[in-house]
C-alpha cells in the first residue's frame, strides 16, 4: 500500500478521497504549489503524519462552513501551511488534530488568532 504520495505542481483544487481505502495506509502527504482552498477531503487520511501544502490558496479546514467537533487527522504531527490566504487560525479547527505538533505558518497575512 501507498505511504508517501507527492503531488506538487498539479494544479489540483480539491481532493476527493473516495474510495479512502486506496490511501489508509498514507503517512506523508505533499500536496505543495496547487490550487486547494480547504484541506477538506483530507481529513480521513488517519494514518497521515505529515501533510505539506505550502503554497495553496488554504484558508480553513473546509469548503464551507462545518461546526462539527469530532477529531480529525489524528495521527498528523507536521502540518506545513507556508504561502496560503490564511488571515484567521479559528477556520482551521487545529484544535480537532490531536496529535499535531508543529505547524507553519509563515508568509500568510494572519490578522487573528481567533
Amino acid at each position: 500500500s501507498i505511504r508517501e504520495l507527492s503531488l506538487v505542481n498539479q494544479s489540483i483544487r480539491s481532493f476527493d478521497l473516495d474510495p479512502i481505502e486506496s490511501l489508509d495506509n498514507l503517512r506523508s502527504l505533499n500536496l505543495e504549489n496547487n490550487q486547494l482552498t480547504s484541506l477538506q477531503g483530507l481529513l480521513e487520511l488517519n494514518k497521515l503524519k505529515i501533510l505539506c501544502v505550502n503554497n495553496n490558496k488554504i484558508v480553513s479546514l473546509y469548503s464551507t462552513h462545518n461546526d462539527d467537533q469530532y477529531p480529525v487527522l489524528t495521527s498528523l504531527q507536521v502540518l506545513q501551511l507556508a504561502s496560503n490566504n490564511i488571515a484567521k487560525l479559528g477556520p482551521l479547527q487545529l484544535h480537532r488534530m490531536p496529535s499535531l505538533k508543529a505547524i507553519f505558518l509563515q508568509n500568510n497575512d494572519i490578522s487573528s488568532l481567533e
